[in-house]
């Protein structure tokens, strides 16, 4: 989380989605903050007072991996390493977290939180696990034996490491130990004698990967801020992984993406076919005006919700049709989001008066993205 970019609305859009999945629980991946290693406790208390201010809208329990960028003062242990919450100190505090690492259980699967981000002689960080922490892990391992999850920040095995920055330019592959485990061969041995271990998860490359090594799926689940909250990184698109977990061992890893623009909003809307007709006579350039009882146009927030109401609306009159369309951001700004139920039940609501201008800031085709009879 930054003060930049709008970091701050974009992430409370993704938090919007991951509610709209209805997940049993979050667990985040790491870099909550947009730097904390180059700063002061000032500068990272600003950053982690927007992430948990955004964080309050999740009516979901959250558990959190670690990131380097949620360390504190690391790159520059002279100027900030008598910060008070130097280091990971200041993380596990906010979060109530009493170690890096720790496992929980869920939906019949042991999950296994490790901490990547280890210290470099001098400034800075590599990734892997220090002696305690591989012992832990091998014994926990060792201790249970339910179907596991393994979540760090830094990959422990990826591809797309590869692709991250200049790492050719020698003429030779270089793969830096900070983007992915120094140590990935001894945790892969200690994995291949623990067929229990199915599915390890990661962030901080900003890509999406999917690798298969030895029984154990490695997935890279992307960012939720892109490329920093400015466009795509490569072909990462702002998102987040959803994780389905069956006590039998099978899992399912899929990245969502939820369409963040700094300059535009995403907007949805359910619809009567009569209102879809006049649409689509626009060219599908804009809304039609309200009816004389009709004072406020009531577009949604998420494509889930837009669902939801559909279903009522096919319920009622036979069929109906879920829209997407994007609207100038500055103009968006002028109406705040209107909560009227659940956190996952929010819309705009636009006076009929303003339906004209609001038409004058959509950019691009209002997409019919289905039509649902009964």
């Amino acid at each position: 989380m930054m003060a930049e970019r709008r970091a701050a609305e974009g992430f409370a859009q993704c938090l919007k989605l991951v509610q709209a999945q209805q997940p049993d629980q979050v667990l985040t991946g790491g870099d909550l903050v947009g730097d904390a290693l180059n700063t002061d406790r000032a500068g990272a208390m600003a950053q982690w007072d927007l992430y948990f201010e955004a964080l309050s809208e999740l009516d979901v329990p959250v558990r959190n991996t670690l990131g380097n960028h949620d360390v504190l003062g690391w790159d520059d242990y002279e100027r900030f390493g008598s910060e008070p919450g130097f280091g990971k100190a200041l993380a596990l505090d906010l979060h109530g977290m009493a170690n890096p690492y720790y496992s929980f259980q869920a939906g019949g699967w042991n999950v296994i939180v490790l901490d990547s981000t280890h210290p470099l002689e001098g400034n800075g960080y590599t990734a892997k696990l220090d002696e305690a922490q591989f012992a832990w892990l091998a014994r926990e391992l060792e201790t249970c034996t339910l179907p596991t999850l393994i979540s760090s920040h830094i990959p422990i095995i990826c591809a797309c490491a590869m692709f991250d920055g200049e790492n050719v330019r020698s003429g030779n592959w270089q793969i830096p130990g900070a983007w992915m485990h120094i140590d990935a061969r001894r945790i892969k041995d200690l994995f291949a004698k623990q067929p229990q271990v199915k599915l390890a998860i990661s962030g901080h490359i900003h890509l999406v990967d999917e690798v298969h090594y030895n029984g154990v799926t490695y997935c890279c689940n992307g960012a939720a801020s892109g490329a920093w909250w400015n466009g795509k990184y490569h072909e990462c698109d702002f998102g987040f992984a959803v994780v389905d977990l069956w006590p039998d061992g099978r899992f399912v890893n899929r990245y969502v993406t939820y369409g963040w623009d700094p300059e535009l909003v995403t907007l949805y809307r359910p619809c009567g076919l009569a209102e879809l007709d006049l649409v689509m006579a626009s060219g599908n350039q804009k809304w039609p005006p309200r009816l004389p009882e009709q004072p406020i146009f009531y577009p949604v927030t998420s494509e889930q919700y837009a669902r939801d109401v559909n279903r009522w609306n096919v319920d009622q009159v036979g069929a109906g049709a879920i829209t997407r369309f994007k609207v100038r951001r500055d103009f968006m700004d002028r109406y705040p989001v209107q909560r009227v139920g659940s956190n996952a039940q929010t819309e705009w609501w636009i006076p009929a008066e303003d339906l004209a201008e609001m038409n004058a800031n959509i950019v691009g085709p209002i997409e019919v993205l289905d039509i649902e009879r009964r």
